[in-house]
């Protein structure tokens, strides 16, 4: 499924201090107005899209996970035990666009501090569009029993993020690519898989 339209008018600032170390309520004015700035400029710039589908689980073995429809099984203990008892995945690639990179580069280059401060809050909202697609796999009958798993995390071999950039066509899709090294084009993006287990019937 893909998803371009996200209505966002505000972005998560506490988790945006706490992606920097830091508590929200124990910064100093300057950090917070470039908070503001940040949001402000994100919101006006970004565009962030989506794409998501739905794979039946097949096998979970002790080290492994295949899913029907992907070539290469999911390796590793961490997302073997994240999976138990789920009877679907749902594979979630988000975008924030190459905008937002651009952006993140010119305060690299001119304003180091805006430079952190920006790339927290693209953070914090890539994260909100997570949340937002997961509301939205749950009103089609799906239960989520746990958190998302993220491509790398753990004993998950990152290259396994191809399959999903491939099987999701992130690229036609929502202009989401991934380097031999592994490197997500955007970089403000996100790759992940989600458990599911079924609620009433849904045709996926």
């Amino acid at each position: 499924m893909l998803k371009k339209d996200f209505n966002i008018s505000e972005i998560n600032l506490k988790m945006a201090a706490a992606f920097m170390r830091a508590k929200y309520d124990k910064l100093d004015d300057y950090t917070l107005s470039l908070l503001k700035k940040s949001e402000i400029e994100i919101l006006k710039y970004a565009q962030p899209k989506a794409v998501y589908d739905f794979y039946d689980i097949l096998e979970i073995s002790e080290d492994y996970v295949t899913l029907k429809g992907v070539k290469h099984k999911l390796y590793g203990k961490s997302i073997s035990k994240h999976l138990k008892g789920c009877t679907k995945v749902c594979l979630l690639a988000c975008t924030l666009s190459v905008t937002v990179d651009k952006i993140i580069h010119k305060y690299e280059v001119t304003d180091m501090s805006m430079a952190v401060v920006f790339d927290a809050v693209a953070g914090a909202y890539i994260e909100k569009i997570c949340d937002l697609c997961e509301e939205e796999i749950k009103t089609l009958g799906y239960v989520i029993p746990s958190y998302r798993f993220g491509y790398g995390y753990d004993d998950l071999p990152i290259e396994s993020m191809k399959d999903a950039i491939y099987v999701l066509e992130a690229g036609r899709n929502i202009g989401l690519n991934i380097t031999d090294s592994n490197i997500l084009v955007p970089t403000k993006s996100v790759v992940c898989i989600i458990g599911l287990k079924e609620g009433n019937e849904v045709n996926a």
